[in-house]
């Protein structure tokens, strides 16, 4: 009886051990609110004045309803194609970007068509200061299916910023097609 109970005892332990290993790989939590960079407030609280390439949909989602679009069927004429975050006094706090100099991972998920550009910038904006860009590259990712990608940033003291989605138009960087972006993240190291 006491074997018996011995091993129940035993066995309820490395339960409970494997419960807290669990527990302590969780993600950071991330400093972006995750439903409205997770784009499930659709449009409000972003802007394009593209929107003949980038928009809220619910075509694919990595989670939630709704995933930001970009396409684009032919190389355009302007510069850059762009959708950002507002952070303007229209919008709620919890659209803008606030963060401590510092080091910080930028998670997101893509979905690429078969036909994409070759990469996606993602730029960090304070109001009436630099902007901080991080690279996206598409080249080694596979197609038709959401892949987690995370890519490190240097940020500086940021208040009220903003986040700009932006696929260059030249063939080198960017070009047409189609892909997909959602839940995007920022945790600081």
């Amino acid at each position: 009886m006491k074997t018996i109970l011995f091993t129940l005892t035993l066995l309820l332990a490395s339960f409970n051990f494997y419960d807290c290993q669990a527990q302590d790989h969780q993600e950071a939590e991330s400093i972006l609110n995750q439903k409205n960079f997770g784009f499930e407030t659709r449009m409000s609280g972003w802007w394009t004045k593209d929107k003949q390439y980038w928009n809220i949909t619910d075509e694919k989602s990595a989670s939630g309803v709704v995933s930001c679009k970009f396409s684009c069927d032919a190389i355009p004429e302007q510069q850059n194609m762009k959708i950002e975050s507002k952070n303007n006094n229209k919008v709620e706090d919890s659209f803008k970007i606030n963060t401590e100099e510092g080091e910080y991972k930028v998670h997101l998920k893509v979905f690429l068509e078969e036909e994409h550009p070759k990469s996606l910038h993602l730029s960090f904006v304070e109001p009436n200061k630099a902007w901080i860009q991080s690279i996206i590259k598409f080249k080694k990712l596979e197609t038709g299916k959401w892949i987690d990608v995370e890519t490190k940033i240097k940020l500086t003291n940021i208040v009220n910023g903003k986040l700009v989605l932006m696929v260059p138009s030249n063939t080198t960087h960017g070009g047409k097609g189609t892909f997909y972006v959602d839940d995007i993240r920022l945790e600081k190291i």
